[in-house]
């Protein structure tokens, strides 16, 4: 070999192991789920799609603020969003196992741009009136409620299998940041442009959601049976699926009673603001603030912990610590206290609910995943029934022994569930198929295991 060609030889060896080292730290970098490009372009469009929900409720909001000054008004706007979710989350999940998950998506974000920009036009035109902006935030919650169980069951069919966990848990951080993105760019551009500017732009971010959610191309991993049952008979199917398997049924039992309960507690958060503190309304955007950056570190501890730590000692901690946190907020009489306690309700909720709709997820088979969803989501839509008790309780007994109470109730309740479902979970570990067991063992830590496959 010739001087030349060994020092060719040489570079080339060079080149191969910069080319190689820089891969290895990308892969640091870009570790687990979002190595992976169809998962990177899907959580993305996730983040820019809940950020433009944000900026429209915020908008919407004040708007019925503006024009009517009544709260129970306003109190309409995140109502008319969240009851949908109580109606349509069953016949969701039978659509999410029945079709193309990823059209369904598309068809939901193409209709909620089209009732964003309706809103903008009308706004600007100067024609608005409340029953516009109600009847348009209905059509955004019965959106998001059809779309809801098709976006979770998507995930796992865009990353490896011992990603999956991490992949569900980073598509819970997406909320909690659109979560604290979107009233922040909200406020600003009401405040400095006032609410037309501030509902045009959330098309800005709907746009691109939109195309990046048409990138997404990605098949199911089981075909669809060759004949369909009715559509009441898959429902009962989903329902008797999900209530028969031990796991799922201790699952969904503890969601229901969480959301119910101790999870309605934000809900009094102005009246605590204003009555109890004593405060203005920089105080509840202070204490809002509060919990959603609670929130978003309650995402990240579970995808931290999550392969560590078994999901019952999770939840169970995240439970008690929310209900003691939730005590705390309502017995605090200074802001500083209040602020504290809010921002550790906010970890342990999300806590709870990521842990939960995680394990919920990867429990479920890939035939009934749309519809064991579309139950979870039906528990959420419970919520607001839980709200108007604790209204009621807080009109008769004040704001904080009513959240105290609650707080109890649903720490008692929730105790006794895990009582009653505990014997029956060693009985489901010996009936569970090898698919299902495999899919609720803890993966290993990214480094540990070589890649499972690439991105379909």
């Amino acid at each position: 070999m010739s001087t030349f060609d060994a020092l060719a030889s040489a570079s080339a060896q060079a080149k191969a192991n910069a080319s190689h080292a820089a891969y290895n730290a990308g892969s640091r970098i870009l570790v687990g789920p979002f190595a992976h490009p169809l998962y990177r372009r899907f959580w993305m469009a996730g983040l820019l799609s809940f950020t433009a929900f944000w900026v429209q409720l915020i908008t919407r909001s004040w708007l019925i603020q503006e024009m009517t000054g009544s709260p129970l008004m306003v109190t309409l706007i995140p109502v008319a969003m969240l009851l949908p979710m109580l109606f349509l989350s069953i016949p969701a999940g039978v659509l999410a196992d029945r079709f193309d998950r990823r059209r369904i998506i598309i068809a939901m974000e193409a209709a909620a741009f089209i009732g964003y920009l309706a809103l903008t036009i009308i706004a600007i035109s100067g024609a608005t009136q409340v029953w516009h902006v109600l009847a348009l935030s209905a059509l955004t919650g019965s959106l998001m409620a059809l779309a809801s169980p098709s976006r979770m069951s998507l995930v796992p069919n865009l990353v490896p299998a011992g990603d999956v966990r991490r992949a569900i848990g980073l598509s819970a951080v997406v909320f909690n940041l659109a979560q604290i993105a979107g009233p922040a760019v909200g406020g600003i551009l009401i405040g400095r442009m006032g609410t037309d500017v501030a509902l045009a732009a959330s098309l800005f971010f709907s746009i691109p959601a939109l195309l990046l959610y048409m990138s997404v191309r990605v098949e199911r991993k089981v075909p669809r049976p060759a004949t369909r049952t009715d559509p009441l008979a898959a429902v009962k199917q989903g329902f008797s699926y999900a209530f028969r398997d031990p796991v799922l049924r201790n699952l969904l039992l503890s969601g229901l009673v969480v959301v119910a309960t101790i999870g309605t507690w934000a809900a009094l958060m102005p009246t605590f603001a204003s009555d109890v503190l004593n405060q203005g309304a920089e105080a509840l955007g202070a204490l809002t603030l509060a919990m959603g950056v609670g929130a978003l570190a309650g995402s990240l501890v579970v995808i931290g912990f999550g392969g560590r730590i078994s999901h019952e000692k999770i939840e169970v901690l995240a439970v008690l610590g929310l209900a003691l946190s939730v005590i705390g907020f309502a017995l605090s009489p200074w802001l500083s206290l209040s602020l504290l306690f809010a921002m550790l309700a906010g970890l342990s909720q999300t806590s709870f609910m990521v842990t939960n709709m995680t394990v919920v997820q990867m429990a479920a088979s890939e035939e009934y995943r749309g519809r064991v969803l579309g139950i979870r989501f039906l528990i959420i839509g419970t919520q607001p029934i839980g709200t108007i008790a604790l209204g009621l309780a807080a009109e008769a007994l004040g704001p904080q022994a009513a959240v105290v109470i609650v707080a109890v109730i649903g720490a008692v309740v929730y105790g006794a569930v895990q009582l009653a479902t505990r014997p029956h979970r060693e009985a489901a570990a010996s009936t569970v198929s090898p698919a299902s067991e495999e899919s609720l063992r803890l993966p290993a830590p990214a480094g540990e295991r070589a890649s499972t496959g690439k991105s379909r």
